[in-house]
């Protein structure tokens, strides 16, 4: 996110990464990933503050199914 190293937030952390699961892939599907922040929040810590980003990814087959989601967590510093 340019726009937060812009502002002083030039550290980025890995805060977390959740998959769950719907149905199975076979080797021979597509798959469609789409991706979208969820929420972001700027909170305080004993000496800086940090902004943490939510992201969702969706993955859905050729039919349209869902397959997967992912919820993973950015930590700028």
């Amino acid at each position: 996110m340019a726009a937060l190293a812009k502002v002083g937030y030039n550290r980025v952390f890995d805060g977390g990464i959740d998959y769950e699961f719907f149905s199975p892939v076979r080797a021979e599907d597509a798959l469609m990933a789409s991706s979208m922040i969820k929420n972001i929040a700027e909170r305080k810590g004993q000496e800086e503050k940090r902004v943490f980003v939510f992201t969702e990814t969706t993955y859905t087959n050729q039919n349209g199914d869902l397959v997967a989601k992912l919820r993973q967590t950015f930590v700028y510093s």
